[in-house]
């Protein structure tokens, strides 16, 4: 039995991360929140080559992206998602829990996009947690067999986040 090998995937956890839980699902869950779709022969086509490809690649114990949903939080459904080759690979190699990146989406409406000071310069159909309550976050990955997993936030560092240093210290270090 394998494991899951998790990218780091920057680019995927710095897009849009106020609207975003970092999750673990079973390989099954995940096919399953996909709809009556989700596992070959249902409708969703599966490439052999593909599939055969990132099982290897699991095998030997390769980085891969964690999978993502984007999840509707007001229709209460899945309205995209990345990753059903990576879940029916796992799923065969009887993996027990994959890295599921859950993306709270409105299809039908906007919602405002803040800048650092909390104030609103855009509007985006991806739905801030901080709009959602924790029970509506908790019914999302309970309805989808999901588990939050905290994930350690790097500082960041710019303009806005420079660290300060005495003088003091800057002198006893040189």
């Amino acid at each position: 039995m394998g494991r899951y090998v998790a990218a780091p995937a920057e680019y995927l956890r710095g897009y849009h991360p106020e609207a975003q839980v970092y999750a673990e699902m079973s390989p099954d869950d995940y096919l399953r929140a996909l709809g009556p779709g989700g596992t070959p022969g249902e409708g969703f086509y599966v490439s052999k080559d593909a599939l055969e490809k990132v099982r290897r690649r699991m095998e030997a114990g390769e980085e891969l992206d964690p999978l993502f949903i984007d999840w509707d939080p007001y229709q209460k459904k899945v309205t995209n998602h990345e990753g059903r080759h990576r879940a029916l690979a796992a799923r065969e190699l009887g993996i027990k829990k994959i890295p599921v990146i859950i993306f709270f989406y409105d299809v039908r409406g906007w919602h405002d996009v803040l800048n650092q000071w909390g104030e609103p310069y855009d509007q985006t159909h991806y739905v801030r947690r901080d709009e959602l309550s924790r029970g509506e976050i908790l019914e999302a990955l309970g309805r989808l067999g999901a588990t939050e997993v905290l994930v350690p936030q790097r500082r960041p560092r710019g303009p806005y986040h420079r660290r300060t240093v005495s003088v003091r210290s800057y002198r006893r270090r040189r």
